[in-house]
Parts: structure tokens; C-alpha cells; sequence
């Protein structure tokens, strides 16, 4: 028997192996929807996200949040970026200024040691008072669109005053990671001012991608950004 969508238990024939993530190109679309607590508004937002890498080391990444339902929006806003590792840049832009700019990546250097941070597994209180913590859960593994992922839950504490509230909280998160992949096949997050966000990963093609999604689009003025310049 096959089961589809987030089961664990899928089809053999369905899985894919791991390996073929490590450098290879694709292109993966996703599904984030954030709701947000009646003290926030209530709203819910839906986003679309799209990421993408080629035989190059190219990587492209998207965001496109959808109109609101009964909200007429004629012009449909997206956030892009580009990496890429041999020209040593990262472009970004946004629809709406129409204006896209090049940061050229300094030199690589040497950095210092850095000590190890106190293991995550570590005990830590249950209540969240003056003291901001985090503690992790490993989930083990489960299949996800035929892809093995890890999964990681992670427990944060923010004291009072220290964000968007006054009071202390506590909130959740939960991330599921395939190997290979720099982004979270499957993530949940709840806390008491957001309430909850979730993405899902709706698809993944193993490919080149369209070339034209590392291409900026026709009338973008380009900016150019050295290290040396000031932002």
C-alpha cells in the first residue's frame, strides 16, 4: 500500500536518493501560511516560495505573497535573490522598485576559532523568566515527498521586554531538513504573537532550472555594491 503527501510510509519506488542533493541542480516549490493572533489582527497570510540551484552552484530564491481573499491587487509583489559562488554575488530585488543590487562578496579569510556553544541538549528550565534560552529535540528521521529528512524541535524562551511584547513567552518550532537541500522541507512554528506559521514543500523537480530565473529582469536598474562602499 502507497501513501502520499507527508506519510512516512510511501512507495519505494517513490523515494529519492539523498545523494542526489548534495550538489545537484532543482527546483522546489513551497507553501508558507502565517496566522496571525486576533491581538495582531487575525489575519491569515499565504506565501509562495521558490527555491532553486543549478549545476553551477547558482542559487535562486523567491517570495511572492498571494493577494488576501476580496483584496484587489493588480500588481503582484516578489522578493528574489540570487548566490552565486564563482562570481562571488548576491542580487537582490523587488518588484516594486523595480531596482535590483549586486553585492560583490569580499575575498574569503581566515577566521579565528571560535569555541564550541554550550550543547543545546542541555537541561533548561521550564518556565522563561529573565534568562532568554533554547533547548532542542531530535525527531529522528521521516520521508517527505519521497525525500528522508531530519527532524529538529526546538523550545525558545524570550524574556519580557527583550521583543515585540512585554510579557514573557515561550514559543515552538519545529524543522524538517533533507540532506543537501539549505532551506526546511517541512517547518512549523507557534508563537503567542504570531500564532502559527507553517510551510510544506508542494513539489520538487531534479534538473537544470529555467535559466531566466538567474537573470534580472528587462527595465531593472542594476546598482553595483563593493565592500569597501557604504550601504
Amino acid at each position: 500500500r502507497c501513501l502520499s503527501d507527508w506519510s512516512s510510509d510511501v512507495c519505494s519506488s517513490d523515494l529519492v536518493d539523498n545523494s542526489r542533493l548534495a550538489s545537484g541542480p532543482f527546483t522546489a516549490r513551497l507553501i508558507r501560511t502565517d496566522r496571525y493572533a486576533p491581538t495582531n489582527g487575525g489575519t491569515i497570510q499565504v506565501t509562495e516560495l521558490k527555491w532553486a540551484r543549478d549545476s553551477a552552484g547558482r542559487t535562486y530564491s523567491e517570495t511572492r505573497p498571494l493577494p488576501k481573499a476580496g483584496v484587489d491587487q493588480p500588481h503582484v509583489f516578489y522578493m528574489a535573490r540570487i548566490d552565486d559562488p564563482a562570481a562571488r554575488t548576491t542580487t537582490l530585488w523587488n518588484s516594486s522598485k523595480m531596482e535590483a543590487v549586486v553585492f560583490h562578496l569580499p575575498e574569503p579569510r581566515q577566521l579565528d576559532t571560535v569555541p564550541p556553544r554550550s550543547n543545546l541538549d542541555d537541561p533548561m528550565p521550564d518556565k522563561c523568566e529573565n534568562q532568554p534560552w533554547q533547548r532542542l529535540r531530535r525527531l529522528g528521521t521521516k520521508t517527505i515527498i519521497g525525500l528522508t529528512a531530519e527532524g529538529k524541535h526546538y523550545t525558545i524562551c524570550v524574556p519580557a521586554h527583550t521583543d515585540k511584547d512585554d510579557q514573557p513567552r515561550i514559543s515552538v518550532a519545529e524543522f524538517w531538513y533533507a540532506a543537501g537541500l539549505n532551506f526546511a522541507v517541512l517547518e512549523s512554528q507557534n508563537d503567542p504573537f504570531i500564532e502559527s506559521a507553517t510551510t510544506e514543500m508542494t513539489d520538487i523537480e531534479f534538473g537544470e532550472p529555467d535559466p531566466a530565473l538567474f537573470q534580472i529582469p528587462a527595465g531593472y536598474i542594476i546598482k553595483d555594491q563593493y565592500p569597501s562602499q557604504p550601504n
